[in-house]
This record gives C-alpha cells, structure tokens and sequence, in this order.
C-alpha cells in the first residue's frame, strides 16, 4: 500500500477544502432570500452570530486548503509539460481565494458588530457580498478551463474525463451571468446552487485524482554499476 507524504497530503488539501466549505456554509443555517426585507435579513445575523464566526473561521482554514489545492494541480500540470496553462490555473487559484477572502469578510463583519451598530445597512453589504460570490465564478471557471485544456492536450486522463471538465468550466462560467433579481438564474437561485454542486465535486474528485497521481513514497534512485 503506497505511503503518505507531504506531497500526497498537499495533493488531498482539496478533499479538505470541500469537507470546511460544507460545513461552514450550512452551520449558519438557511439564510433568507436575497428578495427578503432588511429586517429580515438583520434578525437572521442576530439570531446566528456566534455561527456566522465560526464559519468564517472554517472558511479561512478552507481558503487556506484550497491555495494549497492549487499549488499542486499546477505543479502536475507543469510536470505534464504544460507550465502556461498551470500558471493560469494557480492565477484563477490566487483571484478565487480573494474574492472568496472579500465575501467572507463582509459577513464575518456583519455578525462582528455591523448588524448591532448600524443594522440599516446590512441589506447592502448582503448584497454587495452576494454579488461577489456570484463573481467568483470566473476565476473558478478559469482553474476548471485550464485544467480540462491541460488534461485534453496532455491525455494523461482519458477523453471523458476532460470533456468533463470542459462542461464542469462552462457550467461554471455561465453562473458567473446569474444577476437576474429572481427566479432560477438570480444570485441565490437554482442554477448557483448547481454550479456550487459542479464546483465542489470537481475539486473533490481532482484532489483525489492528485492524491493517485502522487503515489506513495519515492524509491530510492539504484545507482548503476558500471560495466566492464
């Protein structure tokens, strides 16, 4: 049974990436709907506080997983031979954590003090962050896209699996457009609740596909005998 190294276990931080997403995104609870009234949305931070910070704070360590995540999708990428396509996946990486790292600060904010201070403006800064996570498609299109061109070129998976990741990119990408006010395509809609799905099972499943590519431990190098 192969063993488990540093490289492994950075390749496995997508795994738990996913697990402090999950976790920290439903603690809180179900929030209301972005079409709700500022009061509302005011009580609702009130009422889950102490949830709120927490899942900041398992945010901060999933942000933390995720940039490691990258670090070694785009190193086997760059083994693979392509370095431009690695180096555009890590920099979809890098503007996923920091739009990811802004959304997350206004509502880490919200349930710090601004919903007791100045509760008039909560509604705003909801949205503001909303749109944010909304946003955050692109660069996380970005990572998928480069990764399924990387893998498609290289056919170090089979075919399927980067047609895949090719529909994983697009389904991804189109969220990025779901402004609507209401209904499917709007912020807290439908379709971003399937884009979200797509997001995390794609990241759940590359970071397992790293672990394997990994493998265990290196064999230590024979040195050659010469010859007569």
């Amino acid at each position: 049974m192969a063993k488990w190294n540093w490289e492994r276990l950075a390749a496995g931080s997508g795994i738990l990436f996913v697990a402090l997403f999950v976790i920290g995104f439903f603690l809180p609870g179900k929030p209301p709907t972005m079409s709700a009234h500022n009061d509302k949305w005011v009580q609702y931070i009130l009422d889950n506080s102490r949830e709120i910070k927490v899942g900041a704070i398992l945010f901060g360590l999933a942000l933390v997983a995720f940039v490691w995540f990258g670090g070694s999708l785009a190193t086997r990428l760059r083994a693979a031979g392509e370095a431009r396509l690695a180096a555009i996946a890590f920099g979809g990486v890098v503007a996923t954590a920091a739009v990811f790292a802004v959304a997350t600060t206004i509502w880490t904010a919200l349930a710090y003090r601004i919903a007791v201070e100045q509760p008039s403006i909560v509604k705003t800064l909801i949205t503001l962050s909303t749109v944010a996570q909304t946003m955050i498609s692109f660069p996380v299109a970005i990572v998928i896209g480069a990764t399924a061109i990387a893998l498609w070129r290289t056919g170090i998976v089979p075919k399927w699996w980067a047609e895949l990741n090719c529909l994983a990119a697009l389904c991804v990408l189109v969220s990025g457009g779901a402004l609507s006010h209401t209904g499917f395509y709007s912020p807290d809609g439908g379709y971003a609740t399937i884009s979200l799905i797509v997001a995390l099972a794609w990241t759940l499943l590359t970071s397992g596909w790293l672990v394997m590519q990994m493998g265990g431990e290196r064999a230590p190098t024979a040195t050659p005998v010469p010859t007569a």
